[in-house]
Parts: C-alpha cells; structure tokens; sequence
C-alpha cells in the first residue's frame, strides 16, 4: 500500500455513511459542507500547519451545538486521529472523552456506528504510537512504556465511560476489555504488574460471561446462548494462552477440557485455533503425541480457514509431534496440508519428513 492510500485508509469515514437528504438550507447539510470543506483542507495540508486542519474541523463542531449530528461525530474522529498522528494527545484525548459522550447520549448514533468510531479509533492508536519527546526533540529511551501508558489511557477511558449507567454499553464493553487482555498477553507480561492486571480483566471477562448467562430470557435463549459460548471460548482463549506461557499444565488442562465441552456456535475460526494449538502442546508436556497431532491439525485447519499466518507455526507443530509420535501418516498426504509443503517456512520440516518416513539418516542429518 502506497503511503498516499495508507493515507487514505486512515482517515476513512465510509463505516457510519448516512442520507441527510436534499434540503439546502438545513443545518445538517451546512455541517456536512463544512465537513467536506475540512477534509478538503486536511488532504491538502496533509502533515503540515495543524492549525488549519484542527480550526476547519472546529466549525462542524461549532455548528453542531447540541451535539446530535453525524457531521460532528464525524468531524470528531478525524480530529482524533489528525491529533494522534501529530502527537497532540491531550487534544486527542479531550475530543475522545466527547466522542465518548456522544455515542453515549445521541439518538443519531447508532449502536453500530458507536462500536465502530471506538474501536476506529483504539486501532488507530495501537498502530500510531504517541511518543512524547524529551527537550532536544528526541524520543525518549523509555519511549516503548510511554506509548503503551498512553495506549492504555485511551483503553481506560474507553471502559471508565462504558461502565457509567447511563452509556452502558455490555458488549462493547466486552469487546473493548477482551482487545486489552490481547494487548497485554501479546506484550508478554514484562511485569508483574502487567501479569496482575491481566488476571483481572480476565476474570471480569468471566464474570460477564456469568452475569449474561444468568440473565438469559426464555424466548431468546438460543441466540442468546450462541453469543454467550463464543464470548466464553474468546477469554478461555485468552486464558489459555496465559497458562501455555506459565507452563501451568494443571490449570491449562482443566480449562482446555471445559473449552472442549463449549458448542463453538459462531466462533472465529482463529479462536478455536489458539485453544486448538495451546491444547497440541499441552499434550505434547504430557508425552500423549496421537492427541497432540489431532489437536495441532485442527488448530491447522482453523487458523488456515481464518486466513492466519499463524497456521505455518501449527503446521510445523503437527509436523513434529507426528514424528515424536513415531507415526507413519505423511502430514502432507492431506489436502489441508498439501498446498503448503513447499512454503519457504516448510520445506525443511517437509525434507525432515521424508528422512523420516524413509528411515534416511543421512538425509536426516543433513
């Protein structure tokens, strides 16, 4: 992607596009010319005289007073996101915390388009990293905590708002709480702090899950269910990740047994596959190399249906807990597996295979 389409991308609105119909002289459609007259502004300066950009911005805002239009919940996310890529984070911030308020007060704002403007914008930032500088204009060598500290106060500010009862918003809640858990096991729990904090929220995430069970009404109970088991199999994926890392195969196996017994329903493909391949090494700790194998091929099968890269680390999983199991199936005679034994990442478990299979030792060696 070129840095003019990356651009582009990144300041997307098309997710919340909405008819305000033809009436020239309305106030919605003054806020919508202002709107386009800023994005017009914004391209043109593209990094340069944020000054500009930000006051083009302001005027949708100051015509929208009462704070119900689509052109100021609009203009808000571009603010955000100019103010992030310029490191203007307590702009940023400040026009977060409206954002906030607005998918939480107005009528115009879909549930949709509230969930998407959020996650919009936490994505943004997550791939945007705000750096603050030291004196002589050089990013700090503490530069790496800093962005993540700031990361995170936009995640806490994300939740502090959702959990108010008058913007209660449980799913988004959800979802926003299991994105942090993500984040924080992906960064590897460098401290205990950290380690604490994702014991926590996963830990809420259950308790939710809980809570939605145990509010589950009778004439619904069937969809309802179908998203309350894909929500429990997304933090008993999170949590089994967690204890794969700890090596605590006492806990790791009681979980993987539980999220067994949980209908998938409508679970992402890339789900099953995390608790499927957590399970493959979890039984390959306890030298049960046939479980192993099943478990790594239908991680395999679900991180390749998800589309993952991830599903070359499995492959390669299943590739060596076959041979460890002595077994005289070739991995690669399935049609799951076929298309990837020339991959550049397979080719020396493919050749290994074969030495394998073939009783080649020199080959093996080699």
């Amino acid at each position: 992607m070129s840095d003019d389409e990356e651009y582009e991308f990144e300041y997307s609105d098309n997710d919340d596009d909405v008819d305000m119909g033809d009436d020239e002289s309305s106030p919605e459609v003054a806020m919508e010319n202002k709107y386009y007259l800023a994005k017009a502004v914004r391209d043109e300066k593209h990094h340069d005289e944020n000054d500009a950009v930000e006051a083009a911005f302001q005027q949708v805002l100051d015509l929208d007073e009462l704070g119900e239009s689509i052109w100021g919940f609009r203009a808000l996310k571009q603010l955000i996101k100019w103010e992030i890529r310029h490191s203007e984070l307590e702009k940023a911030m400040k026009h977060y915390e409206q954002l906030l308020y607005r998918i939480a007060t107005s009528a115009v704002i879909t549930r949709n388009m509230g969930e998407k403007g959020v996650n919009g914008v936490l994505d943004f930032v997550s791939a945007h990293p705000v750096v603050p500088t030291n004196a002589s204009g050089t990013s700090s060598a503490s530069s790496d905590d800093s962005a993540w500290a700031i990361l995170q106060q936009f995640y806490e500010t994300t939740l502090a708002t959702l959990q108010q009862n008058e913007s209660r918003n449980e799913r988004l809640w959800f979802k926003t709480n299991l994105k942090l858990g993500n984040l924080l096991f992906d960064r590897r729990m460098d401290s205990t702090k950290q380690s604490m904090q994702l014991l926590r929220i996963v830990k809420e995430l259950l308790a939710s899950c809980e809570a939605n069970a145990a509010a589950v009404d009778d004439d619904d109970a069937a969809t309802t269910g179908l998203k309350h088991d894909s929500q429990l199999l997304e933090v008993y994926a999170l949590q089994i990740q967690l204890y794969t890392v700890q090596k605590d195969n006492k806990k790791l196996v009681e979980l993987y047994e539980k999220a067994l017994r949980v209908k998938p329903g409508v679970a992402h493909p890339r789900i099953v596959g995390v608790i499927r391949e957590c399970g493959g090494k979890m039984h390959m700790m306890q030298g049960d190399w046939e479980q192993a194998r099943n478990a790594f091929f239908e991680g395999f099968k679900n991180f390749d249906e998800a589309g993952e890269a991830r599903r070359l680390q499995c492959l390669k999983y299943l590739v060596l807990a076959n041979m460890l199991g002595e077994s005289k199936i070739n991995v690669f005679d399935s049609q799951e597996a076929k298309p990837y034994e020339q991959a550049k990442e397979i080719v020396a478990m493919t050749q290994l295979t074969d030495a394998f299979m073939n009783d080649d030792i020199k080959q093996f060696g080699t």
